[in-house]
């Protein structure tokens, strides 16, 4: 694969989710992301049947981090297990 999503120091995939805007955004942030940050995006795209208009998957310039509106931290969790990782 042409990306990596290392654990964290518990083992535990770096998956977590996020309240914003006064409790009406809600988001599930992927870490720690090495590689191909942008083919780990697509896949999660294809993969979880995201609706591009009300499920967005952006990548934070700055940081790396993969964000998808919405909380997905199962589904994730899932894809990533069956990946490998």
């Amino acid at each position: 694969l042409p990306y990596h999503v290392s654990r964290t120091p518990t083992n535990n995939l770096p998956i977590y989710t996020d309240i914003k805007a006064g409790n009406t955004l809600r988001q599930t942030r992927i870490r720690k992301i090495a590689g191909d940050a942008q083919a780990l995006r697509m896949e999660l795209i294809k993969g979880l049947k995201l609706d591009p208009e009300r499920e967005k998957c952006e990548i934070n310039g700055v940081t790396g981090h993969i964000i998808i509106k919405g909380w997905h931290k199962p589904r994730v969790e899932k894809f990533l297990i069956e990946k490998g990782f």
